[in-house]
């Protein structure tokens, strides 16, 4: 917000299923919370034509002036934040005053969302890892790993409250027989 000298400032999250940008992050207030991504609103051309998307004066331009967006608010600028499969989101500024952005305004936002692009990225590859660690990859089922890991911290919250754990043990005989009679896709 400072570095680019406006009053409001957001990151706003994509969620497809609900085709909605949400307000995450913001600082300046007066920002919306949330957005459909098929409305007018400027976060939302910018995520849909996935590039930057800006405002210098909203007085100037008709379909500008009439969005309910612009209550209050003369300029503004919008950059997807874009992933390797999707957008993330988007990242905004705006300002209650008609004000140019310029060619630094625009690489400066541009890179910043560039820079959470690849934080959220390298979040969500290290969610997918630990993940990976925890559960079997064909049933999604958690692993011997993590049940021992909650078998641990049951036996030791039962230790403290003097209280008990049961474990239940299911095991298939001759499983061996179905993946070899019928093979392994037939077993799994």
């Amino acid at each position: 917000r400072e570095t680019l000298g406006v009053e409001h400032a957001a990151a706003l999250e994509h969620e497809p299923a609900a085709a909605r940008l949400t307000t995450r992050a913001a600082d300046g207030g007066g920002m919306e919370h949330s957005v459909p991504t098929e409305s007018s609103n400027l976060s939302a051309l910018a995520l849909r034509n996935g590039g930057p998307m800006r405002v210098d004066d909203s007085q100037a331009d008709f379909e500008t002036r009439t969005s309910d967006q612009w209550v209050g608010l003369m300029s503004g600028v919008s950059v997807p934040i874009r992933g390797k499969g999707r957008p993330f989101g988007v990242l905004s500024a705006f300002s209650s005053r008609s004000r140019a952005f310029g060619d630094d305004d625009m690489n400066f936002i541009t890179s910043t969302a560039n820079i959470l692009a690849d934080a959220i990225e390298r979040h969500r590859v290290e969610e997918q890892l630990a993940h990976q660690g925890l559960h079997d990859p064909l049933t999604g089922l958690p692993n011997r790993v993590l049940f021992m890991d909650r078998l641990r911290h049951a036996l030791d919250v039962a230790q403290r409250d003097g209280s008990l754990v049961g474990v239940i043990f299911c095991d298939l005989d001759n499983f061996k027989l179905v993946n070899d009679g019928l093979g392994h896709s037939a077993g799994d």
